[in-house]
């Protein structure tokens, strides 16, 4: 072969180059198979995770424990003893077990007391010895005094927590306070009183079982929530609230946290300022105001000792009745039942315009019930024409639930519309926790009201009345 015809053939592929394009092609078909085939594996396994059904939680479910549960070098039982209302008892419910606390003569107007978010039944402590005075006798309608009931709330306090996949939404906390009150015996409460949360879920709860308050009754919101928006909350609330910090805290954080206080002894309440709360209670003197620098503390061991605490916290202002409660207080219209709104005119937690919206709500719902009986008033022609039928009859007689409300022309639901009065009561200087910073005019406004009064305790220029809607 000649010189020439071997230069025109062409160079042939060296075997580095072959092998780096066979690479490229690998990778690329690596990739075709993860775009192509990586989804429907995806799909095929989420549906068969779906087809599998979920393990069923025997009862009770395996929950965590409160402060009885603790080491007694925490030293809880120093600050928030036991027994700092009376022996109290237990109630065992399927989601775990409730504190709770019995005080005043049993033949007295039943008194339910709902604590907030985070400080447990104590929160009472100052305000109980005015609600515990000698019957007023001197009154138009003298007063038996008050049975008092309080609890602390799932996961706070020595109330054993929920499993962490459980919201802590109104529905819960009103069937939980419904429990309570069948535990306890009690086929009714004369009132319902909540501070901060508890105040949107005492609300609640008279929406939502208006027959397990008194016809005469009332509800009374201390320094209530329930219409909380996202620039009420602060920053930290905010936070904590999210769903991903929520799995974060719980998962990794928590654990941790709570491992490193019990080995080093941080979160104990030994540091807290110690105060004899038996005392508060029981030595008959009452105060017109209460330090309330022990209580922040107290959350604090909470946070460090309780493993249910902070998933509660959380999960209650992601689902809780701190907002959006509107339809609750609109419901306490539609009920009958006097409402008395205190709120303090320097509360940072909840803003003191709130108090004012509430009373709006409770007064729309009442005129929105009133137009429904007035458009269902049939004409006097229509009056005379047959009779309902037993189907339509029994319709009427069913218990329904609210919103659903009967449309009937019925006096009892009349009376509804002319007995529902809600007052705003202001206290000038108080914040969030009224409950012990002004515990003697709280008392005395609150204890009028039971007792039939229109909310007397505070100057006149304090204090904003509104007339029955």
């Amino acid at each position: 072969m000649s010189s020439e015809d071997s230069s025109m053939k062409p160079p042939t592929p060296t075997r580095h180059s072959s092998s780096g394009g066979s690479r490229q092609h690998q990778r690329r078909c690596h990739i075709t198979y993860v775009f192509f085939v990586l989804p429907p594996l995806c799909l095929v396994l989420y549906f068969a995770l779906l087809a599998a059904p979920p393990p069923i939680p025997a009862l009770p479910l395996e929950v965590h424990g409160g402060f009885d549960e603790l080491p007694e070098s925490v030293g809880v039982e120093r600050v928030y003893p036991q027994d700092w209302l009376g022996e109290g008892g237990w109630a065992v419910f399927p989601f775990g077990r409730t504190r709770y606390w019995l005080t005043g003569p049993e033949d007295g107007l039943k008194v339910v007391l709902i604590h907030g978010l985070s400080v447990p039944a104590l929160i009472y402590a100052p305000l109980i010895p005015h609600l515990l005075l000698s019957p007023n006798t001197t009154s138009s309608s003298p007063s038996k005094g008050f049975r008092i009931l309080t609890y602390d709330l799932p996961a706070r306090g020595y109330s054993s927590s929920l499993p962490e996949s459980y919201h802590h939404d109104p529905a819960l906390y009103t069937t939980h306070l419904a429990l309570l009150l069948q535990h306890v015996g009690w086929p009714a409460t004369h009132a319902v009183v909540g501070s901060s949360m508890g105040g949107a879920v005492a609300a609640a709860f008279a929406a939502a079982f208006p027959h397990l308050i008194e016809a005469d009754g009332s509800v009374v919101l201390l320094a209530s929530a329930g219409l909380l928006t996202a620039g009420d909350l602060p920053r930290t609330a905010k936070l904590v609230a999210s769903p991903v910090v929520q799995t974060l805290l719980s998962a990794v954080f928590l654990p941790v946290y709570s491992a490193y206080t019990r080995r080093f002894g941080a979160g104990s309440a030994d540091p807290l300022p110690r105060f004899d709360l038996r005392g508060l209670v029981d030595d008959g003197e009452l105060r017109e105001s209460v330090d309330p620098a022990p209580l922040g503390g107290l959350v604090k061991v909470q946070a460090a000792q309780l493993p249910g605490f902070n998933a509660a916290v959380s999960s209650s202002l992601r689902f809780g009745p701190v907002r959006g409660m509107e339809w609750a207080f609109e419901g306490l219209g539609r009920i009958g039942r006097r409402v008395l709104v205190v709120h303090g005119t320097k509360d940072r937690t909840v803003p003191p315009a709130h108090a004012q919206r509430i009373a709006e709500l409770v007064r729309k719902g009442a005129e929105q019930l009133r137009m429904e009986l007035q458009d269902s008033v049939p004409s006097n022609s229509s009056s005379s024409s047959s009779s309902p039928t037993p189907s339509q009859s029994w319709f009427r007689n069913l218990p329904l639930p609210l919103p659903f409300s009967r449309t009937s022309s019925s006096a009892s639901a009349n009376d509804k519309t002319q007995n529902t009065q809600v007052r705003v009561v202001m206290i000038p200087d108080a914040g969030d926790v009224l409950t012990w910073t002004h515990a003697g005019v709280v008392g005395r406004v609150v204890r009028g009201w039971l007792e039939g009064g229109d909310g007397e305790g505070v100057e006149p220029q304090t204090k904003s009345g509104e007339e029955g809607v």
